[in-house]
């Protein structure tokens, strides 16, 4: 019933009470929203804690971070040619770039060196050679690069060879006269041939050793020629983010981007726990290959001391 009050002789309908202000939603109301990229998922309050990302879970946070990473580019035809080819490897490897970050983050067997914390994929330097054997401790079977023996070996002979990682490498020639050098490109379908010989769990083999499962190792299959102008460029930097000029051999390097998004998408496709894991673990086998691979730098303007003995005289 509408009460009614009387002003000047007339009688009005008095305004009927304000609505109470609704209650601004607490955490529990609130829709749960993925994280951003290398950021945390949003925290959850008790009465969520059912549903939300279980915080203490670094495999459920990073795979949450990952997702949202979205989707890779979009693979052009097997026919495409290098016009339509390059441009896609420049953005799938800066795709897998950004996965592999979360991935890392896992610390899944193969994934949990602390050579890899806190690090984006290509500041990882190339795996050193260790004394002791842990599964958690990823190592390696040649020596690494190290600034200090390039800068000595750059300045004696102009050349150094050393294990690295691949991801400091360009994956595209780029230029018509890197790509005289390089060679003749390899289409999509000669590249999966690539990774499919080279780089999938095909080429693994795993075996008992002291009651504990053991993955062979995925090795490179070939030595990367690196090439410079400048040997500074090569000094003055403890890593690269692709930018490391490869003379030849692009074909093994998107062969292998290939394999590690395949991968990637694998693990955050699963939905067992089994699946996720068998896929982390190619993730680590693959990484494990990028960072033994040999690159062999030149500096392209080396004069050896005394012009080589003034020709050998």
């Amino acid at each position: 019933m509408v009460e009614r009050k009387r002003k000047g002789g007339k009688e009005e309908a008095a305004s009927p009470p304000p609505a109470p202000k609704a209650a601004k939603p607490g955490p529990e109301s609130e829709a749960a929203t993925p994280p951003d990229v290398g950021a945390a998922a949003p925290a959850a309050s008790s009465a969520a804690a059912g549903s939300a990302l279980n915080q203490n879970d670094p495999g459920a946070v990073a795979l949450a971070a990952a997702q949202g990473c979205g989707q890779p580019p979009f693979r052009p035809e097997a026919e495409a040619p290098v016009e339509v080819v390059e441009p896609f490897f420049q953005k799938y490897s800066v795709w897998v770039h950004s996965v592999l970050f979360h991935a890392l983050k896992t610390r899944a067997p193969g994934l949990r060196s602390t050579l890899f914390e806190n690090k984006k994929p290509h500041q990882i330097g190339a795996l050193p050679i260790q004394a002791h054997e842990k599964n958690e401790q990823s190592m390696s079977f040649k020596a690494p690069w190290s600034v200090e023996h390039a800068r000595i070996a750059l300045g004696t002979t102009g050349r150094f060879e050393a294990g690295s990682n691949i991801m400091w490498l360009t994956v595209c020639p780029g230029t018509e006269k890197a790509r005289t050098i390089a060679g003749d490109s390899l289409g999509l379908e000669q590249l999966d041939g690539i990774e499919e010989q080279f780089f999938t769990v095909k080429v693994l083999h795993a075996d008992m050793v002291r009651g504990e499962r053991r993955w062979e190792r995925l090795i490179f299959p070939d030595t990367l020629p690196v090439g410079v102008d400048d040997k500074a460029f090569l000094l003055n930097a403890e890593f690269w983010f692709m930018t490391m000029p490869l003379l030849r051999g692009h074909c093994y390097v998107q062969a292998w981007y290939l394999a590690m998004g395949k991968a990637l998408q694998s693990w955050m496709a699963s939905v067992s726990e089994t699946a996720r894991n068998d896929a982390l673990t190619h993730v680590a086998c693959l990484l494990e290959c990028a960072l033994t691979a040999t690159v062999h730098a030149k500096d392209h303007h080396f004069r050896a001391p005394e012009e080589m003995f003034q020709k050998c005289l």
